[in-house]
């Protein structure tokens, strides 16, 4: 799937997409999260992968300017970092 594809994907909740897409990296627009504390509710996922790198190359120019939140769906405790 491309990101323009995933555009017109439907609005999930963030345990959709974390059985959607385990272990990956997703990029959510039309984020749905507590502002407080920064839970995750879910949103619409535009980009996904299992290398952060290639998800952040691929997602530079389509959305550049706009808001965005780039997540990690699984374990951090895997070796993976948030950013």
């Amino acid at each position: 799937m491309t990101p323009m594809e995933a555009i017109v994907e439907e609005h999930l909740s963030w345990e959709q997409i974390r059985k959607k897409y385990p272990d990956e990296w997703v990029v959510l627009i039309d984020l749905d999260a507590d502002e407080l504390t920064h839970e995750v509710f879910g949103g619409v996922v535009f980009d996904h992968g299992k290398d952060r790198k290639n998800v952040y190359a691929r997602i530079k120019k389509p959305l550049a300017g706009k808001s965005r939140s780039v997540l990690f769906t699984g374990d951090v405790g895997k070796g993976n970092f948030l950013f």
